[in-house]
């Protein structure tokens, strides 16, 4: 038997062989992954019918085509059967199976529990009988018979040990879940402390601290799990806005007020009003629901234009018919009196990503001059000069390309092993000096979980990244310190869902990156992403940062928004992809963005086949 997990890593089931083929054929013939009750299903009415088995999945991938869905749940494929396939004989069929299924899952468990009882008897100890050849009978102990008992004996192991038989997968099963498009989670993760880098200089190890990152979390499956969630965005939000001097009317109270008043919500609807021009916004509150008319010829219309889905607000309303008439709209944002902070000398910091090893299309000589450059082995005095001065080097991810990221992804790999993917990176990280610090959070190729947030990359893909000393690897997002500077690194995934809800084009991404500051949240919007339903939401942007610094478009862009913070995005070391070219993004190769944390001062650093060069912003 083999142990898959499903994708939020607390639904269990066991597939023997026989089933894991059938699975693997399944998805390759209608390119969508399933999940397990969804596969379970299926297996059932191929054991029952196969007839009625082979005309669903025929209905099955006219839907995957018609919707591009990525994922199919048991819920569309019993829907799909009860449409268009169910029959009386099949039904009968089914329930027959699942009984025969019922019955074998009961004698098993009986089978357990028997075999349990049996061994947890005490055994007794009987007097053997004399023999003639004894001369001398044994020697009696003289013990009370009840009190003996004789328990099975177990094996001892380590920690390490046990986890490793439990859930490390060897070789052929990683290769079989790639395959699959299943991920495993990192559920051995807690056996690894988060890695301390070895400084140089006393003075060094005060400059840089890890604010706060994620290093693991469980998920509970539960209803009260997204409730949390969602609760803890809006106290948190709901916070940061009365801050500002809101003093906010709960929903349920808003019938006992007869002026204008201020009522903090979670927009979850936004739509064109019929017969105006108007956007009709439905929010709810802890204490209940409202519904606020939005006229787009004012001033609180363009306003409206930057709300965000999920994300938590102050408006101002008064009461209408029907429904409140919108006045103002507040959202958690920054101060324009904010100040940043500055280091004390002018300690220099690079920031790259997207470096994609493995991927048909890696510009590998881009990098290679890259680490050429860092590395101070370009004979020119003002490169050398630069590459000294940098101490800092940030990677904010999708390192390597993967496997099996997205349908058909092996066709566009140069190296389809992500050990060795990771191997390759790790050898071009080894020739940077160790007196640089690498800091690295993972991106959406990584092998990491693709919830948000995601735990660093572990040790059993990447271990030889963590055997570099000057390496250290963080979750994302991770909020950072140098020399007081603070820092947030986010990969990026799913800015392109915002890009597209506020109607941005993605060749300036740090326009995005100022609306998600100013809804001080990372990805507000339930669904654009796959988001792990924490107790605490971890992608709210509790306090705004000196520096932010995002990737994943492959566009390198700059921006000083108010209150002081630098918006920075990088280029990537991959040339044009299918899903670039889809989105129609040009992207800005072999670009890393150089940050001087005491000036602010930007310079851009730009490598190619042949040349480095340095331009100053």
């Amino acid at each position: 038997m083999i142990k898959l997990k499903y994708v939020l890593g607390v639904k269990v089931k066991f597939f023997n062989m026989e089933q894991i083929q059938a699975l693997k054929i399944l998805i390759k013939e209608i390119s969508a992954n399933l999940d397990p009750d969804a596969f379970l299903f299926l297996y059932s009415l191929y054991q029952a019918n196969k007839e009625d088995y082979k005309k669903l999945v025929a209905v099955i991938k006219k839907y995957v085509n018609a919707t591009r869905i990525s994922v199919i749940s048991a819920d569309i494929i019993k829907r799909l059967y009860e449409r268009h396939v169910k029959t009386e004989k099949t039904k009968i069929l089914l329930e027959e199976h699942e009984t025969r299924k019922e019955v074998k899952k009961v004698e098993r468990k009986i089978g357990k529990q028997e075999l349990l009882a049996f061994l947890q008897q005490p055994i007794p100890i009987t007097k053997k009988k004399k023999t003639e050849r004894r001369k001398t009978p044994m020697k009696k102990k003289e013990i009370p018979k009840e009190k003996v008992t004789i328990a099975p004996k177990k094996e001892v192991l380590s920690k390490r040990e046990i986890v490793k038989r439990e859930y490390l997968p060897n070789e052929e099963i990683h290769e079989m879940m790639t395959n699959l498009k299943l991920r495993m989670y990192d559920s051995f993760s807690f056996l690894r402390q988060m890695k301390i880098i070895p400084k140089r200089e006393q003075g060094e190890i005060a400059r840089f601290k890890v604010l706060s990152t994620i290093q693991q979390y469980t998920i509970l499956d539960k209803e009260e799990s997204f409730h949390s969630l969602f609760l803890s965005r809006y106290n948190v939000l709901r916070d940061i806005i009365i801050s500002r001097g809101i003093k906010p009317t709960n929903i349920s109270e808003l019938n006992t007020v007869s002026e204008s008043a201020y009522v903090i919500i979670m927009p979850r609807e936004k739509r064109r009003a019929k017969k105006s021009e108007g956007l009709i916004v439905v929010g709810d509150d802890p204490t209940g629901e409202i519904t606020i008319y939005i006229p787009l010829n004012s001033n609180v219309g363009k306003k409206a234009e930057r709300l965000l889905l999920d994300s938590v607000v102050a408006f101002k309303v008064r009461k209408g018919k029907g429904m409140c008439i919108a006045e103002d709209i507040i959202f958690p944002d920054v101060s324009i009196e904010r100040r940043r902070h500055r280091a004390k000398e002018p300690i220099k910091a690079i920031f790259i990503a997207d470096i994609h090893v493995g991927s048909k299309v890696f510009l590998e000589e881009y990098f290679r001059r890259f680490i050429k450059f860092i590395s101070g082995k370009i004979n020119e005095p003002r490169l050398k000069r630069v590459a000294k001065e940098i101490k800092y080097i940030f990677i904010l991810g999708d390192l390597v390309d993967g496997v099996g990221v997205y349908p058909n992804h092996e066709n566009e790999l140069a190296v389809p092993n992500i050990y060795e993917q990771y191997r390759i990176l790790s050898d071009f990280l080894d020739e940077i000096p160790n007196d640089k610090t690498i800091t690295i959070i993972p991106g959406n190729h990584d092998a990491s979980t693709r919830l948000l947030p995601q735990p660093p990359i572990p040790d059993t893909f990447a271990k030889p990244l963590y055997k570099l000393e000057h390496v250290q690897l963080l979750g994302n997002p991770s909020y950072v310190s140098v020399d007081g500077v603070k820092i947030l690194l986010y990969h990026g995934y799913g800015v392109e869902k915002i890009a597209q809800q506020l109607g941005f084009d993605l060749k300036q991404p740090t326009k995005i990156m100022v609306e998600m500051i100013r809804n001080r949240h990372l990805c507000p919007t339930w669904s654009a992403v796959p988001m792990a339903p924490l107790p605490d939401d971890m992608l709210i942007i509790r306090e705004v940062p000196d520096i932010f610094a995002m990737a994943h478009i492959h566009i390198a862009d700059v921006r000083i928004m108010k209150g002081g913070t630098l918006l920075l995005t990088t280029g990537s070391f991959q040339g044009l992809t299918t899903w670039q070219r889809q989105l129609g993004i040009e992207p800005t190769p072999g670009i890393g963005i150089i940050v001087n944390f005491q000036t602010f001062d930007v310079a851009v650093i730009k490598t190619t086949e042949t040349a480095v060069d340095i331009i100053s912003c």
